[in-house]
Order: structure tokens, then C-alpha cells, then sequence
């Protein structure tokens, strides 16, 4: 399922969000931090609450894996949590996009390349989730994807990977009111 304006461009499969209005992917963590009110530092904070405004305002268009639905665990979240979450998931300014073949074959593109070539100090590849969400950003033409997956003994760290994603260009980027749709990001 596919929702918001996307649609197929080439052979290769990449989805290019079609409109003018700069596309911001959400990796999981940043909807968990937003649901749960993590403890963060005030400018990531700022940052997604200006991204939900531009949203709203309909100066951004957010876009999300469907992958992100099993991610969150409803038992983890209050009934009024799940509320905005359904309600957040529901807008008609967010592309829910849902991992098609062509997808899949980047995810799985880019989980070989990390594990041909590991990253210097690290032996981990990236894993399945982490793969698909930035397939699904690469595919969609995003602008900036938001994460705060930096490294850790479970993870290969998104945000080692910014500007340079197996030879794709995407910026990975925390949430910064102070920096996040300037255009150099």
C-alpha cells in the first residue's frame, strides 16, 4: 500500500516522490522518540517538532516504510499514543510505502555491500529493518532521513553512513530545528 503521491519512474525501480515539497523519511527510532516523548537533547526534539509543523503545514512530505508498523509494539505505548500513531499514519500528507520487489532488491543490495566491505572498525553489515528503511528512502528520493541510530554493539550506525549509502547519495541526519532543511544538509 502506497499512500501520498509516488509513482514509478524508471527502470531501475527507483520511486521518486513526485510534487515539489522536499521529502523527509523517518526512520523508526525518530517515531518512537515522538510517541514515547523520549528524554532527548532540546535542538532533536526541536527538530521533530518542527518536522511534524512542516508536515502539517503541508511544507514537507514525510514519508515511511509500512516495515515501520511492525516495529512499534503497541504494548509498549498508552492507548493515547497508539491514538496518534494511527492518526499519524493515517494523514494524507504521508507516504506509506510499502517494501515492493525492486525495494527489496536494494535492501538486499546494500546488506551485501556493507558485508563485502565493512565499515573501517566495524565487522557488522547492516541489518534487514535498517536495510529496507534505506532502500525505501534511496527508491523514494529523499531529501534527508532522519535516525538517531548511531553505533552501538547491535547496530553498524545509520549515521556513519551519510552523504555515501553503498555509492547512493543520502543524507542521514538527526533531527535539528537549527539545520534541517537548509539546503546544504
Amino acid at each position: 500500500m502506497l499512500r501520498g503521491t509516488c509513482h514509478l519512474e524508471n527502470l531501475c525501480g527507483d520511486c521518486v516522490m513526485s510534487g515539489k515539497l522536499p521529502v523527509v523519511y523517518w526512520d523508526t527510532d525518530i517515531f518512537l522518540a515522538w510517541l514515547k516523548d523520549e528524554t532527548r537533547p532540546a535542538e532533536e526534539k526541536a527538530g521533530i517538532r518542527e518536522c511534524v509543523e512542516k508536515h502539517a503545514n503541508g511544507e514537507i512530505q514525510l514519508a515511511v516504510s509500512t516495515l515501520v508498523r511492525v516495529e512499534i509494539l503497541d504494548s509498549l505505548f498508552t492507548d493515547e499514543q497508539l491514538d496518534n500513531f494511527s492518526a499519524f499514519l493515517s494523514s494524507p500528507q504521508l507516504s506509506l510505502v510499502s517494501p515492493h520487489f525492486r525495494i527489496m532488491e536494494l535492501a538486499s543490495s546494500l546488506r551485501n555491500f556493507y558485508g563485502k566491505n565493512p565499515l573501517p572498525d566495524t565487522q557488522k553489515t547492516l541489518s534487514t529493518p535498517d536495510a529496507i528503511h534505506l532502500a525505501t528512502a534511496i527508491s523514494i528520493g529523499a531529501e534527508v532521513f532522519l535516525t538517531f541510530d548511531k553505533r552501538s554493539r547491535k547496530s553498524l550506525g545509520l549515521l556513519r553512513l551519510d552523504g555515501d549509502v553503498a555509492g547512493h547519495t543520502l543524507k542521514i541526519k538527526t533531527p535539528s530545528r537549527a539545520q534541517l532543511f537548509l539546503p546544504d544538509l
